[in-house]
């Protein structure tokens, strides 16, 4: 193992905090003494990888250009965000810090709740989060609050007293007003994206997961640079055939893509009779194969719920267990693609072997405002290298 110094730690610290968009102080000020824990952690186990591509990391805030000579492929993986603006900003920030050629974000895109900034008789705003109660005039202060909501996950809205007492009182026209902000979210997401990415030459790769209502695909969909390639085969550098699905086994709470795990080893099934050659394939299946270690995830008392915007509240840890597919393990094990990406337990960050198959979670803390993510290098040989990020 090579030997780092502390400036050297010191310096990609600072690179990493420096593909935020919002000022990097104001971050750091509301970042909780876990995730600054965290953030420092991962910057370590980055620098020293298993597989060691860390030279090649840009050294300054420029654009990072593809190495001189490098050849191959690489491609920046994230899962996971559940809404997280800071988390996507970053995520797009990534084609040009790292120099990829290929962007990959799977499953589970949307939020988890909404937060109402409820107008007052003084013109000021009460907002209840994460048990804090806030009552704010200031607009400063309230756009500060707003960002932190985004960040977070949650989707902010500005109302007042009578709207939020019918939403309240109308699960339906609640539902609704969740579906609106989601929507509302992605549009703005994939705007953001084709500004971002435009003339970059860049391929971007964004697919739901369980998590994500059906409507959301056509959304996706809406963009120009952005490619969903879920339940489908799609060539990614012009040699890499990915097969992409974002249904999971099922949940405690009934999501829109939870499903069978005879439906899941028939879906994956049907979509491998189109990949041509499994020595070059990438399967990018959000559940992770059960009991390899990248699917340690708490078990949840399962109590389902009619809405996706209300599951949070009613939901208990009654232990961890692997929490992951059988048909996916059973998948790679026949197929044996060059290497399979996952998502879905967020506490699973790693890697491991099936066969002659590396799969990868990088995990989530989204909440935090942190991006995990999976850096990887392909050679001209098919050699994979990688090293997990965090920023």
């Amino acid at each position: 193992m090579p030997f780092v110094k502390k400036t050297e730690i010191a310096k990609i610290l600072e690179l990493l905090l420096s593909i935020r968009d919002i000022s990097e102080q104001e971050e750091i000020r509301r970042l909780s003494d876990r995730a600054r824990a965290t953030l420092l952690r991962r910057t370590q186990e980055s620098l020293v990888p298993p597989h060691d591509i860390s030279h090649e990391l840009p050294d300054n805030q420029a654009q990072a250009k593809r190495a001189p000579g490098r050849k191959g492929t690489r491609i920046f993986y994230a899962c996971d965000i559940h809404g997280s603006e800071s988390c996507f900003q970053k995520f797009m920030n990534s084609a040009r810090f790292y120099g990829v050629d290929v962007l990959i974000l799977a499953g589970d895109l949307t939020g988890k709740g909404i937060v109402p900034f409820v107008e007052q008789r003084d013109g000021s705003y009460g907002i209840d989060f994460l048990g804090e109660r806030h009552r704010i005039k200031a607009r400063k202060k309230l756009a500060e609050l707003r960002a932190r909501v985004r960040d977070s996950g949650f989707y902010p809205f500005f109302t007042t007293i009578s709207e939020v007492s019918e939403l309240r009182n109308d699960q339906n026209r609640f539902d609704r007003k969740f579906a609106e902000l989601t929507a509302e979210t992605l549009r703005r997401w994939m705007a953001a994206a084709d500004e971002k990415l435009k003339n970059l030459g860049i391929e971007c790769y964004v697919s739901p997961g369980n998590d994500d209502s059906l409507d959301i695909d056509v959304l996706i969909e809406g963009s120009r640079s952005i490619v969903n390639p879920d339940e489908r085969v799609v060539k990614i550098a012009d040699k890499f055939e990915m097969l992409t699905l974002g249904f999971s086994n099922p949940s405690p709470w009934n999501l829109p893509r939870d499903t069978t795990e005879e439906d899941l080893a028939r879906r994956i099934s049907d979509l491998s009779s189109s990949v041509s050659d499994f020595s070059t394939a990438i399967f990018n299946l959000h559940c992770p194969p059960y009991g390899t270690g990248l699917d340690m995830g708490p078990l949840i008392e399962p109590r389902p719920v009619k809405s996706l915007a209300t599951r949070l509240p009613r939901s208990k840890s009654i232990g961890s267990a692997p929490i992951g597919s059988v048909a996916v393990k059973n998948a790679i094990e026949k197929y044996q693609p060059l290497m399979s990406l996952h998502g879905h337990v967020h506490e699973s960050r790693g890697s491991c072997r099936i066969g002659r198959t590396i799969c990868f979670n990088p995990g989530s803390e989204y909440f935090e405002g942190l991006l995990l993510g999976l850096l990887l290098d392909i050679d001209t040989k098919n050699n994979v290298n990688y090293v997990l990020t965090s920023g």
